[in-house]
């Protein structure tokens, strides 16, 4: 069922039944248009009140109209404001964070570090902020692989010179730098920016049990 409601700039309907909402259909000199509005919970048969303000008062023009459909509509949302950091406020919200790396599979629990490092664990995350949190990881060397990524996984780096590719296994690194792999891990799941470069510095990576940054009281968490 479509009621229909005559006001001075057009037709506004109201469809009944089910999951019913509000249209309202305008007609003047500019082209037809068309909002959406959600039903207001206080409608029981007929137009609501909110409805007959889209009437328009005389000599409003159609801009104002236009403006004040949008306002309707917009206050008919049950969306909270976004709310985005400052610098400073961020600053004063950073901690830091213990992980134990220890039986954990690399590429996921690489994943977690990064979320902590950009500050996708808060729900004040901001991108062009810094708004993450130092993490500090012991038994990075104790991580595992997946697979046969053990034996497979290669890293590349190269020297800047002709001929300069030099090529490291899994297990070379592991032995010779525990912590360069984690490291490179978590780097390749950050962006590559300035931002994400600061971001990276509050890392702090070591190879056993033992730590040294008891000063900045981290909080222990289980990824």
């Amino acid at each position: 069922m479509i009621a229909f409601a005559q006001g001075k700039f057009g037709f506004f309907c109201k469809k009944q039944g089910g999951n019913s909402h509000f249209y309202a259909i305008g007609f003047s000199r500019s082209p037809l248009f068309k909002i959406f509005i959600p039903k207001p919970k206080s409608v029981s048969g007929h137009l609501s009140k909110q409805m007959f303000i889209l009437l328009g008062k005389k000599g409003e023009t159609e801009y104002d109209r236009l403006k004040k459909q949008r306002l309707i509509y917009m206050s008919s949302l049950n969306h909270s404001e976004t709310v985005l950091l400052s610098k400073e406020k961020a600053a004063s919200m950073r901690g830091w964070i213990l992980l134990d790396a220890s039986g954990k599979t690399l590429g996921r629990f690489a994943s977690e570090v990064t979320k902590v490092l950009r500050g996708k664990h808060r729900v004040t995350f901001t991108p062009h902020v810094d708004s993450g949190d130092g993490v500090i990881v012991i038994n990075a060397a104790k991580l595992k692989l997946s697979g046969n990524k053990e034996a497979q996984k290669v890293y590349h780096r190269y020297t800047g010179y002709i001929g300069g590719g030099r090529k490291t296994t899994y297990r070379t690194m592991i032995e010779k730098k525990p912590t360069e792999v984690l490291r490179l891990a978590v780097k390749g799941m950050m962006p590559k920016t300035k931002l994400a470069r600061a971001q990276m510095k509050r890392l702090r990576l070591f190879a056993q049990n033992e730590q040294n940054m008891q000063a900045q009281k981290p909080v222990k968490v289980e990824v």
